[in-house]
């Protein structure tokens, strides 16, 4: 086992002998591939990001209230949690939907509208010398196209844009596992878009977390709403159809000429009963829908400067010089075990 072992260390040994001989080599390559990180550094156009910290206070669920008015009227909404309960936001800060509504959103540019999808563009094509697909390069994102009139190539560079954010410039995630507060970061090569990018994509969730949130007890409010305009109207008519068979009847001695009188009396209390029952109902519906409406509060707001994102220059330089360094070492090992193997003859 000894011998083994004695063996081995031999075997590092002139391995690292063998490296060593290469030094000047691999120095030399090391220095080349630290000065090309330089001058990538050089070259590197700066990133600015954002960084937005908000809250989330979930709408008061009081939603068997208002189920058990629309059940009144014969109308189910069920129940479950929460798309938006926990962590999920998100992920839907980073869904299709968000970003492509955020994109397609309008800002003001050089005192014109301009949708930001066309904004982010004209950035991406300002930092290369010529757009490899001249196709891509004409699609435009006009203001005010209806969304449902795009064109294959036109959803083709949405959904491009969409995933180039996500996958290299977006992060979303909570603040500290023991809070329920949320950051949202992003960055790009252009300072006034990333403000406003970021603050259109919190405005478009908002939105959007308002409307999923409070879409159950919406639907009850319609519904209610509904009714008892229509019980308003029947009312109305009822209580207009008593006074005009009282004006007809002007002779109170014959008690058969009431009769009608009486029936549309009853029917405007019996309408008068319903529809004060209807309203109470409907007052009650709204302020469960307002509870329901959730929270989105800002605490860190997207704010000049923005946190400047540059390579350095040396450190840029000293880390392309040590990775060129390390593949140097990796390559010469591959050719000393080549030569151990016979496969490669030592000169």
């Amino acid at each position: 086992m000894m011998n083994n072992l004695a063996e081995d260390l031999k075997q590092v040994l002139d391995w690292l002998k063998y490296l060593l001989s290469k030094w000047l080599v691999i120095g030399v390559i090391s220095i080349l591939i630290g000065v090309y990180g330089v001058y990538v550094a050089i070259k590197d156009k700066p990133q600015y990001e954002s960084h937005l910290t908000f809250a989330l206070e979930e709408g008061n669920d009081g939603l068997s209230g208002a189920m058990s008015l629309a059940a009144e009227f014969g109308f189910s909404i069920g129940g479950g949690q929460s798309i938006f309960a926990g962590e999920n936001i998100l992920e839907i800060i980073k869904s299709r939907n968000i970003i492509e509504r955020t994109l397609l959103s309008v800002d003001t540019l050089d005192k014109r509208p301009v949708t930001l999808a066309d904004w982010y563009r004209n950035i991406l094509k300002a930092l290369t010398v010529k757009d490899k697909n001249s196709n891509y390069s004409n699609v435009s994102f006009p203001v005010g196209q209806d969304r449902k009139t795009f064109s294959y190539l036109q959803d083709t560079v949405l959904l491009t844009l969409k995933e180039g954010i996500v996958r290299n410039f977006l992060n979303v995630g909570k603040a500290d596992k023991r809070t329920s507060l949320f950051i949202i970061n992003f960055r790009s090569p252009d300072e006034h878009f990333t403000k406003v990018f970021t603050e259109h994509l919190l405005r478009e969730t908002t939105d959007y977390y308002t409307e999923i949130k409070t879409k159950r007890s919406k639907q009850t409010l319609d519904i209610l709403e509904s009714r008892v305009a229509h019980m308003k109207g029947n009312l109305n008519s009822a209580v207009t159809g008593r006074l005009e068979i009282q004006d007809a009847n002007i002779n109170p001695a014959f008690l058969k000429a009431q009769a009608p009188v009486q029936i549309k009396q009853i029917d405007a209390e019996t309408y008068g009963a319903a529809y004060a029952e209807l309203f109470k109902n409907l007052e009650m519906a709204r302020v469960q829908y307002l509870k329901e409406i959730p929270l989105l509060q800002v605490i860190d707001d997207v704010n000049y400067p923005m946190k400047r994102i540059k390579l350095g220059k040396a450190k840029n330089g000293i880390s392309y010089a040590i990775i060129g360094g390390l593949l140097m070492s990796f390559l010469f090992s591959i050719i000393y075990v080549l030569k151990k193997m016979n496969i490669i003859k030592s000169k």
